[in-house]
């Protein structure tokens, strides 16, 4: 077990946890405290895998990005009909309900991108990465769970090739 002390009154997070969990967050309530806990989450992960590339949440001025990266292979999925039709289904659309992100406005499914703009900011899929755009707030920390099921989703439809 792993402990880091970021905040005060108590607040801190731990790697590695005892019950079989990758990182709990103890006191943590603040965005930016969740981004750091998410984040050096990620380099822990990179640190026992050189060849692994984990998420990263980035900021940058006003703009807050989410980026999970993916590789070559589990991009041929993005043209698959079926992956287009698992965008564009029910359980997807229950994934950004449970999230809290707003509903979903538009989705663009082009070849070399997927776009799915929600009323509280965009996913995006392009060039080996899931990203999200434009969410403000707790948003930012929400976004994180339907984009990774987007990316999880990735590599499900690989495997079943």
């Amino acid at each position: 077990m792993i402990e880091f002390q970021i905040g005060y009154n108590g607040a801190y997070l731990t790697l590695i946890d005892d019950f079989g969990c990758m990182i709990n967050f103890h006191n943590l309530d603040r965005v930016s405290e969740k981004i750091v806990g998410f984040n050096i989450a990620s380099d822990t992960l990179e640190s026992l895998n050189s060849e692994f590339l984990a998420p990263r949440i980035l900021k940058t001025d006003e703009n807050v990005e989410i980026k999970y990266p993916f590789t070559d292979k589990a991009r041929e999925t993005l043209d698959t009909k079926k992956y287009r039709n698992w965008i564009q289904g029910t359980l997807f659309q229950k994934i950004v309900n449970i999230s809290n992100i707003g509903q979903i406005e538009k989705i663009l499914l082009k070849k070399d991108s997927k776009l799915i703009k929600l009323s509280k900011g965009i996913i995006e899929i392009k060039d080996n990465y899931c990203q999200g755009k434009g969410f403000k707030g707790f948003d930012v920390c929400r976004a994180t769970f339907p984009i990774a099921k987007i990316v999880d989703a990735l590599y499900y439809e690989d495997s079943q090739r």
